[in-house]
């Protein structure tokens, strides 16, 4: 592969990875400045879904549960929605521990649990590194 082409790929990559962080890191900026906390209202039913996922010799099956839930927001307007839940969660409603949740107010589809992040770190750590490998690549010696 050429010199110039395995350059362009890492900057193509750095450039994306630059951009996510970026969006991440403003989506979480958002809810540091704005974000709002409310009491989920529990669901009154869970929906198992099971996939089967074939890997070469092998069949794995993946259950995900989900729940339509509900909130009153800071404008006193019940919002609903649908996530899927983890085993934690489940069986924090079922034993009717209060569940909260942090959204922005009049931003559609931004509801996460209370404690949840969009992972900025990694996402940064990430691009950090594919960074310092763009720069390897540009400084690295052509091959003849």
């Amino acid at each position: 592969m050429s010199k110039w082409l395995e350059v362009s790929i890492c900057i193509i990559i750095t450039l994306m990875l630059l951009a996510i962080t970026w969006i991440a890191y403003s989506e979480e900026e958002k809810f540091t400045k704005s974000g709002e906390t409310a009491l989920v209202t529990p669901p009154t039913q869970f929906i198992a879904e099971t996939r089967t996922v074939k890997k070469r010799f092998t069949e794995e099956k993946n259950t995900q549960i989900w729940a339509e839930m509900s909130y009153t927001s800071v404008n006193n307007t019940v919002v609903k929605f649908k996530r899927t839940l983890s085993d934690e969660m489940v069986h924090e409603f079922l034993t009717n521990t209060p569940v909260y949740v942090e959204y922005i107010p009049n931003e559609f589809n931004t509801e996460r649990f209370r404690g949840e992040t969009n992972k900025t770190n990694i996402i940064a750590i990430i691009t950090f590194i594919f960074l310092v490998i763009t720069i390897y690549v540009i400084k690295k010696p052509e091959k003849f």
